[in-house]
């Protein structure tokens, strides 16, 4: 069964379309049925922040035309079945014309296959915890105008990636 979160299915008590921003906790949405997370048509939404261990059946997370939205913060050991290798696992975010950042804490991704960004004009700064997108084979930057991706290493555990001006970079590992 495939759980999809936007306006029209039905998810207004967790998130009303009027909404600005969506706090989730820590330990939250891990039944064996939601295997999808698509975030579509909440106009108003400018923040997003997921604390630690949620959506761990989660396979697919889109974020797509929330043209308000400026930030995405996801804490730690979120949307991941184990630590193996696997070939599905998809985090997708694209069309969000004012996102600014990205932030995501460690392990979470683990195991996702595919890390995609596209037409995030706005786009500033990328910080990705350790061990996060282990097994992607897809790391994908595409339509971002006007920055170029300078990696930092902050700590042993997180590598930051800054903005500031090229078109467009496809398939990069960590």
């Amino acid at each position: 069964m495939e759980a999809s979160w936007s306006p029209s299915a039905g998810v207004s008590d967790l998130l009303p379309r009027n909404a600005t921003e969506w706090v989730v906790g820590n330990w939250l949405y891990n039944e064996e049925d939601r295997t999808k997370v698509k975030l579509v048509g909440f106009t108003r939404l400018k923040r997003i922040v997921i604390g630690d261990y949620s959506f761990g059946k989660v396979r697919e997370f889109e974020i797509d035309g929330l043209n308000e939205l400026e930030s995405i913060t996801i804490g730690m050991d979120n949307f991941k079945l184990g630590s193996g290798y696997r070939v599905d696992g998809v985090y997708r975010n694209k069309n969000c014309l004012k996102l600014k950042s990205i932030r995501i804490g460690a392990r979470s991704f683990n195991d996702y296959y595919t890390f995609d960004l596209v037409n995030l004009p706005s786009l500033q700064s990328i910080v990705i915890g350790a061990n996060c997108f282990d097994y992607a084979s897809l790391f994908s930057l595409n339509g971002l105008l006007n920055w170029t991706p300078l990696m930092n290493r902050t700590s042993k555990s997180e590598i930051s990636i800054y903005v500031s001006c090229v078109l467009s970079l496809s398939v990069c590992s960590l």
